[in-house]
C-alpha cells in the first residue's frame, strides 16, 4: 500500500460532537437552514468553522512535515469548531419539530426509544426455599 493511498484512507474528515461529524453535516445546514429551523448567519458560521478545522488537518499532513505550530492551530481550530458544533447539534437533535428522516440526512442519529417501565406487581410473589432440617 502506497504512501498517498495511505493518506487518503486515514485522512481525517470529521469533527467530534458527541459522534463524528464532517463537512457534510456543515453543508446540509447551510443548504436547508430553515428545515433545521437556524438561521443562515449560524448555518454559515458552523461551515467556517468545519472548513477552517479541515485547513489546519491538511496543514498538519502528511505526519513527516508537520510541525509544533500546526499541530496546535489545529487543536485550537478543533476545540473552537466544536464549541459552535455541539450546542447546534444538541438542540437539532432533540428539536421534536424536525423530522427524524431530517435528522439522519445530515449524520444525526435519532433519540432510541426508552423502554417502557413495568410498573410494579400488585403482589408480593412468596419465594420458598427448599432446606433440609439439621438431623
Amino acid at each position: 500500500m502506497g504512501a498517498t493511498s495511505w493518506v487518503r484512507i486515514t485522512f481525517p474528515n470529521v469533527i467530534t460532537a458527541g459522534r463524528l461529524l464532517n463537512e457534510f453535516f456543515a453543508r446540509g445546514l447551510v443548504n436547508h437552514a430553515d428545515t433545521y429551523l437556524i438561521t443562515a448567519e449560524e448555518a454559515l458560521l458552523t461551515d467556517e468553522a468545519v472548513r477552517s478545522y479541515r485547513q489546519a488537518v491538511r496543514r498538519t499532513w502528511p505526519i513527516g512535515i508537520r510541525t509544533r505550530g500546526a499541530v496546535s492551530a489545529k487543536n485550537n481550530a478543533r476545540k473552537s469548531a466544536e464549541r459552535v458544533i455541539r450546542p447546534m447539534v444538541q438542540r437539532i437533535r432533540v428539536d421534536l419539530r424536525i423530522d427524524a428522516e431530517s435528522k439522519i440526512a445530515i449524520g444525526l442519529k435519532t433519540a432510541k426509544k426508552r423502554r417502557r417501565r413495568i410498573a410494579p406487581s400488585e403482589s408480593v410473589s412468596m419465594l420458598s426455599s427448599l432446606r433440609r432440617a439439621p438431623a
